[in-house]
């Protein structure tokens, strides 16, 4: 089937050292029945589906080249409660950032209770662009009472961002 080789292919294209860990996991995917998109989805969506099972698709989410990916990403960045799904997500949503994401990202960033979501925000911000995520950006990191990792993902992507307006700020933080 088309799809499975197009899976196949990603670990030749992955650097060689990861090549063999690229191999296992998308084994380890198709041996669970996926022949397409679809199935991918919906393994993701089963409650039984294991941890590893589903930080593998994420990754793959990132990497197959399909428009249906970001939207499955950005749900599935609001609903994850997983530190390291959560940061798997971010992984993939930085790959495809698309400024069609940056408004549930912004919010995310604010507004979850969950330190680890809000600097895996803050992380994907820097991967896109524009003034909303500036701002954004620069009032996490002016936030004393922010959590520090936060703060740091904040400055990290503001330095991406190469943001001229962000420098003093930086500079003091």
């Amino acid at each position: 089937n088309e799809f499975r080789q197009s899976l196949r292919s990603l670990a030749v294209g992955g650097a060689p050292k990861f090549q063999d860990k690229i191999r296992r996991d998308i084994e380890l995917i198709l041996e669970k029945g996926i022949s397409s998109f679809e199935d991918m989805i919906s393994l993701l969506q089963n409650d039984s589906t294991s941890i590893e099972v589903r930080s593998i698709i994420y990754w793959l989410l990132g990497r197959i080249h399909d428009d249906r990916a970001l939207p499955v990403l950005v749900e599935s960045f609001d609903k994850e409660s997983v530190d390291d799904l959560i940061w798997e997500i971010a992984k993939s949503l930085s790959i495809i950032a698309s400024s069609a994401a940056s408004q549930s990202i912004i919010s995310t960033s604010v507004e979850s209770p969950s330190s680890a979501k809000r600097a895996a925000a803050a992380y994907i911000l820097g991967r896109l662009s524009g003034r909303a995520v500036s701002d954004t950006l620069l009032r996490i990191l002016k936030n004393p009472d922010e959590d520090e990792v936060v703060r740091g993902h904040a400055a990290e992507s503001l330095g991406a961002l190469r943001n001229k307006r962000a420098l003093d700020v930086l500079i003091d933080a």
